[in-house]
């Protein structure tokens, strides 16, 4: 069966949960994703919805929708969220996520270690670290290539908790990070994660981070003081 990487996945996540036609530009608004994008990735989702007798119509005027009946429905939206997708986000997200994983690093990080988490050529890679140095000039930061060892942010801690803290609050996951801190886990549902891979990339990184144990801290310390921050 034909693989699925994240982004044909998003767009086929929304195609079962809602039957109904979309206009390209629809979907893509909803992704993140401009037409073009969500034109060149039908094919694809055409050729994996076929394995399960399920047909992709792409109408000009009607949009694009999935034609399968409530059983083979039920069935792809299950194996849909149980297959691991190959990452495909935009530049501007891999920036974002390479950013991350320099800023959050506790030492370095090799060109090998990168390219497992972000699955680009090595030439992709140089060109976006070459990027992403100008926004961390900006908090007096900067990327630090050291032969044999990897690469790492040189630079205050200070100045790298505070980019790393703007990089995270400027990702668009305030729902996630208030889901995060008030329960300590990822939303029990999968439908927002897999159609927002970045978003569900990132909240698999911060999981770790104990935002639980952090916001109970704070609350104890909002209630001594009898004061909201």
């Amino acid at each position: 069966m034909p693989e699925l990487d994240s982004r044909q996945a998003a767009i086929l996540s929304v195609l079962l949960r809602s039957p109904r036609a979309f206009a390209s530009h629809e979907l893509g608004t909803r992704l993140g994703l401009s037409p073009r994008v969500v034109r060149y990735n039908l094919p694809m989702i055409r050729r994996w919805a076929t394995r399960y007798g399920a047909r992709l119509s792409v109408e000009p005027k009607r949009g694009v929708e999935l034609v399968v009946d409530d059983p083979r429905r039920s069935l792809m939206s299950k194996e849909l969220e149980g297959a691991g997708h190959p990452l495909s986000v935009s530049p501007r997200e891999r920036h974002q996520l390479l950013l991350f994983f320099l800023l959050s690093a506790k030492g370095p990080l090799t060109r090998s270690q990168l390219e497992e988490r972000l699955p680009v050529s090595l030439a992709t890679l140089s060109r976006d670290l070459t990027c992403v140095e100008p926004w961390l000039s900006g908090f007096r930061l900067a990327a630090e290539r050291r032969p044999r060892l990897g690469i790492s942010v040189r630079g205050e801690e200070e100045d790298r908790r505070r980019a790393l803290i703007t990089l995270v609050l400027g990702a668009d996951v305030d729902g996630l990070l208030l889901h995060l801190a008030l329960w300590g886990k990822a939303p029990s549902s999968r439908d927002l994660l897999l159609e927002h891979p970045f978003n569900g990339v990132l909240v698999r990184e911060l999981t770790d981070w104990g935002l639980d144990v952090a916001w109970r801290y704070i609350s104890r310390v909002e209630t001594a003081l009898q004061r909201h921050f």
